[in-house]
């Protein structure tokens, strides 16, 4: 239900648990950044339960442990928010609770020190990461003008010039319940939930947000490539490609290609039986990222760095195959079986459930996606597998990464 000041409220009834989870879902992350600020959105929600208008972090953290309960801000590379768990009976309390971190923090100066600290640290480990620094590397020549060329968390010199000022300006242009939504999902009623939140939120800022419109990615004209040399133990051979959007018509599609191909967020498919049955590889996968521009299909392989010319020889062939001729029945019959499971099993819980609905409510697929999701993967056939395999997987207009061990 959109409420007054423009908040779309999600409700979903669960009475098996005396739980109740709550998520809230704003647009933000690198599409709403710069270069010069990229990782605020990042360091911005860090920050939401660190300090809110009538509570300090202690009192924040204290009010969540004595309910036995949970709350967490979260980002990505579209969006920002709340999520939170707690029993039925203390919605009262969640719901205050997540409307003051979410919209009335104050990052104190103490605690933002102690943030930045945090954030600066996983940049650090982000560069020492074999897979991390190549996954970073691909991903910069891969979108040359888009943000989605920049990880989520900045760069050390974009964090360590963040002020509490751009914070707080950051999170007063963009974290407005207008436009934003809110889920409930659990043991409450409905109404009484809406209700709630409609008086609770009276007072919310409600402006209009006035995003940054992303500059378009060029597609690629010719395969780029190259080879990083660095002090690490293993090669990681990496291609990249432009994929889909979140809205986009054939995700249903790409997925089933990707359960296919690699397995769909566990080991399978054709990638895997090929290159861990020869013993090539220590690792390899495949994976859409979706966004709502379109986001990267990324292939990668960790390796022996004298193996690096067979595994991309065996990655380009096995490409060629899915791009050449349809999958098999029993192929496509099992990637599906992969999609829907998957799909299943990320949504038994009410918060896993509940920031599904929220972020699909912001990003215009509708609050029941969920519901119909085994229904698009079974209308999948072969031949739309091939189409978006001929769409995405271009090997003529890919970006290979290959980081390997220097020489001795």
């Amino acid at each position: 239900r959109k409420l007054d000041n423009g908040l779309t409220v999600v409700m979903r009834e669960n009475h098996s648990l005396p739980l109740v989870s709550i998520s809230t879902a704003t647009l933000g992350g690198p599409r709403y950044e710069t270069p010069e600020d990229a990782g605020i959105t990042s360091l911005m929600a860090s920050m939401l339960s660190r300090g809110a208008a009538s509570r300090t972090r202690e009192q924040i953290a204290s009010s969540v442990d004595r309910a036995g309960g949970s709350l967490e801000p979260y980002s990505g590379r579209n969006s920002f928010g709340v999520n939170a768990s707690f029993m039925a009976e203390d919605l009262p309390l969640a719901l205050g609770l997540v409307a003051d971190v979410w919209l009335r923090p104050t990052f104190p100066e103490d605690e933002l020190t102690a943030q930045k600290r945090l954030a600066l640290a996983g940049i650090q480990a982000r560069g020492d990461s074999v897979e991390s620094f190549a996954f970073e590397a691909l991903l910069g020549d891969l979108y040359t003008a888009h943000p989605y060329g920049r990880m989520p968390g900045g760069t050390v010199e974009s964090v360590e010039g963040l002020t509490r000022e751009d914070l707080a300006d950051f999170h007063r242009r963009f974290a407005t319940v207008n436009g934003s939504v809110l889920t409930v999902c659990g043991d409450v009623d409905a109404e009484d939930v809406i209700a709630r939140v409609a008086e609770l939120m009276r007072t919310a800022p409600a402006h209009a947000q006035e995003p940054p419109t992303p500059p378009v990615e060029p597609p690629i004209e010719q395969r780029r490539e190259r080879t990083i040399a660095r002090s690490q133990g293993q090669a990681i051979v990496a291609y990249g490609f432009h994929g889909l959007s979140v809205t986009d018509p054939d995700q249903p599609a790409l997925d089933v290609l990707d359960a296919a191909f690699s397995g769909v967020g566990f080991p399978g498919g054709r990638l895997h039986d090929t290159l861990r049955g020869q013993q090539l590889v220590y690792f390899a996968h495949a994976m859409p990222i979706g966004g709502v521009d379109p986001g990267p299909f990324v292939i990668y392989a960790g390796t022996q760095a004298d193996k690096v010319k067979v595994v991309r020889s065996e990655i380009e062939r096995l490409v060629a195959e899915v791009v050449s001729e349809p999958i098999s029945d029993e192929e496509l019959a099992r990637a599906q079986a992969m999609c829907i499971s998957s799909e299943l099993v990320g949504l038994q819980t009410n918060g896993a459930l509940a920031q599904t609905m929220a972020l699909d409510t912001l990003y215009g697929l509708g609050a029941n996606r969920w519901e119909g999701y085994a229904a698009r993967i079974e209308a999948v056939t072969a031949s739309d597998v091939l189409a978006v395999a001929k769409r995405v997987l271009d090997l003529n207009r890919s970006v290979v990464v290959v980081t390997t061990p220097e020489a001795e």
